[in-house]
C-alpha cells in the first residue's frame, strides 16, 4: 500500500503540470465560448428535463399506476403515496450523488482526462435523456431508476465542467466568465424550451398525441444535449485546455483506482481539519448547503406542485403551461441575475443575498396561500426567476474570497459536494409532509424552514473575518524562514 508521501508525490506532481491561465492574463476567447457552450447544451437537461417535465411525469405514471389506491407501496408501516413518488426521487437521487460523486470526482482527477470524462458523461447523459422516451403507461419503477441514473451523470457532468473554469480563465475574471456560463445555460435551455413548446402545441396538427409530443421533447433533449455538449469539448481541445492542465503526451499511467480512490479521501480529511481554523468559512457552507438545499427542492417540484394543484395531475394538459412558465424564468433569471449583481456591488454581495433568501421566503408563502391560477403561477415564475438568478450570482463569487490561495481545486470540489450531493433534506422534507397531510401546499410552505436556518447562519457569518482566516491559512503556505522554494499548498492538507 503507497505510503501517505507517496500520495502527496503525486499531487505535487499534478499540481506542478498545471498550465492554468497567469494572473493578470487576458482570457482566450474561443476557450471561455467552448467552456460556456456546454453550459448551452446540458440546460437541456435543466430545463425541458428537470424542471418541466420529469416531476410531472413521474407523478403521472405513479398515479396512473395505483388508480383510486394513493398507495405506491410500503414496507411494514411504511408507505409511499404516488402523490409523494417524485420528491421521494428527488431525495434519492441526492443521496446517490452524496455517495458516488466524491470517489467519482477522485477518479476524474486522477485519471488525467477531463475532457474525456465530460465527452461520456454528455453521451451518458443524453442517451438516458433520449430513454425516457420509452417510458409510459405504469413503468413507474423503471422512470425512477432511470430517473437516479439521469440526474447522476449530470452532477457528474456540472462537477466536472466546474473544474474547468479554472484552465479556462484568470481568477480575477472567473466571476464574470462563470456569469457568462451561467447566462449561455438559460440561453440554451431557453431556446430548446421554446422549440418542444411549440412541439407540444402543434401537436394535433401533426396527428399524435400529446404524450406522444411530450416523449418526442425527451428525445430532443438528447440530441441537443449530445451535439453541443461534443462539440463543447471538441472545441476546448482545440483550443489548448487539455485534460488536468497537462500538455498532450505528458499524461503519466493512472494509478489503481484503490490508490486514487485512497488519495481523494485523504485530502477530503486535511480540507475537513483545515475547515476547523476557518469557522467562518465552515459557517458559510453551512448556509450554503441549507439554502441551496431549498432552492433545487423548490426548483424540481415547482412543476409537479403546479401540475397537482392546477391540472389535478393531468401532466399532457399542463405541459403547455409549464413549458411556457419555465420558458418564462429562464429568460427573467438572465436578468434577475445582471440586476442581483449589480446591486451587490452596491451594497454588498452579502445583503443583497440576504434579501434574496427573504424573497424566496415569500415565495413560498404566496405559493401556499394564494396561488390559484395560472395567472398567480405566472407571477410566482417572475419571483423564482429573480430568486434562482440571485443565488446562482452571488453564491459562488462570496465563497471564492473566502478560498486560500492555492486550495481552489480542494475547496471547489468540498462546494460542489454540498450542492449536488446533500440535496435531499427538502425533498424528503417535501415527501414527508405529503406523506402525512395529503396536502402539497403544506409540503411547499414546510420548506421555509430551511430558508429562515439558511439565512439566520449566513447573518452570523462575517464575510471579511472569512477573508482573513483564508489569508492566515494562505500564509501558512507561503516559503518559511530558511526554507528553499514556496511550500506546495496542498501539504497543508496533510499537517
Amino acid at each position: 500500500m503507497p505510503g501517505r508521501s507517496a500520495i502527496l508525490s503525486r499531487m505535487n506532481a499534478d499540481l506542478a503540470s498545471r498550465t492554468a491561465p497567469d494572473s493578470g492574463a487576458v482570457p482566450d476567447r474561443k476557450a471561455v465560448n467552448a467552456w460556456a457552450l456546454f453550459s448551452w447544451a446540458d440546460h437541456a437537461y435543466f430545463t425541458t428535463m428537470s424542471a418541466a417535465l420529469l416531476g410531472p411525469w413521474l407523478l403521472a405514471l405513479a398515479t396512473n399506476a395505483v388508480g383510486d389506491r394513493g398507495v405506491l407501496f410500503g414496507v411494514g408501516p411504511v408507505v409511499l403515496r404516488a402523490d409523494a413518488f417524485p420528491s421521494f426521487m428527488i431525495a434519492a437521487a441526492a443521496v446517490v450523488q452524496l455517495f458516488l460523486l466524491p470517489p467519482i470526482g477522485a477518479l476524474v482527477d486522477g485519471s488525467g482526462a477531463r475532457l474525456s470524462w465530460l465527452a461520456g458523461s454528455c453521451m451518458a447523459g443524453s442517451a438516458s435523456c433520449a430513454l425516457f422516451a420509452t417510458t409510459g403507461y405504469h413503468a413507474w419503477a423503471y422512470a425512477g431508476l432511470l430517473f437516479l441514473v439521469l440526474t447522476f451523470i449530470a452532477g457528474v457532468a456540472d462537477f466536472v465542467v466546474n473544474s474547468l473554469l479554472g484552465d479556462v480563465a484568470p481568477r480575477e475574471h472567473q466571476v464574470r466568465i462563470s456569469a457568462w456560463g451561467s447566462a449561455a445555460g438559460y440561453l440554451g435551455g431557453g431556446l430548446l424550451l421554446a422549440v418542444n413548446l411549440v412541439m407540444v402545441q402543434s401537436h394535433a396538427s401533426l396527428g399524435v398525441g400529446q404524450g406522444t409530443m411530450v416523449r418526442w421533447c425527451f428525445l430532443t433533449a438528447g440530441i441537443w444535449w449530445a451535439v453541443f455538449g461534443l462539440l463543447s469539448t471538441s472545441r476546448l481541445r482545440r483550443t489548448g485546455v487539455v485534460d488536468s492542465g497537462r500538455t498532450p503526451g505528458s499524461a503519466t499511467p493512472a494509478a489503481p483506482i484503490g490508490r486514487r480512490l485512497r488519495s481523494a479521501f485523504t485530502e477530503l480529511r486535511g480540507t475537513l481539519r483545515l475547515l476547523g481554523d476557518m469557522p467562518q468559512t465552515r459557517r458559510y457552507l453551512i448556509a450554503f448547503l441549507l439554502f441551496s438545499d431549498a432552492v433545487s427542492a423548490v426548483i424540481a417540484l415547482a412543476s409537479t406542485y403546479i401540475t397537482h394543484e392546477l391540472f389535478d395531475n393531468d401532466t399532457t394538459n399542463a405541459s403547455p403551461f409549464l413549458f411556457k412558465l419555465i420558458l418564462m424564468i429562464q429568460f427573467v433569471a438572465i436578468c434577475g441575475a445582471l440586476g442581483v449583481g449589480r446591486l451587490a456591488l452596491r451594497f454588498g454581495a452579502k445583503r443583497v443575498l440576504s434579501a434574496v433568501l427573504v424573497l424566496w421566503c415569500f415565495v413560498l408563502v404566496y405559493g401556499y396561500g394564494f396561488m390559484h391560477s395560472q395567472t398567480d403561477a405566472l407571477v410566482l415564475g417572475v419571483a423564482v426567476a429573480v430568486g434562482l438568478g440571485g443565488v446562482a450570482s452571488l453564491a459562488r463569487p462570496l465563497f471564492t474570497a473566502m478560498i486560500p490561495a492555492g486550495l481552489e481545486g480542494t475547496f471547489f470540489s468540498l462546494y460542489e459536494i454540498c450542492n449536488q450531493g446533500t440535496s435531499w433534506l427538502a425533498p424528503l422534507i417535501f415527501t414527508v409532509v405529503v406523506d402525512v397531510t395529503g396536502s402539497f401546499r403544506q409540503a411547499l410552505l414546510s420548506l421555509i424552514i430551511l430558508f429562515v436556518a439558511g439565512l439566520a447562519v449566513l447573518s452570523r457569518t462575517g464575510t471579511d473575518a472569512a477573508e482573513r482566516e483564508a489569508s492566515a491559512i494562505g500564509a501558512r503556505g507561503r516559503e518559511p524562514e530558511g526554507q528553499t522554494g514556496p511550500r506546495d499548498p496542498h501539504e497543508m492538507l496533510d499537517e
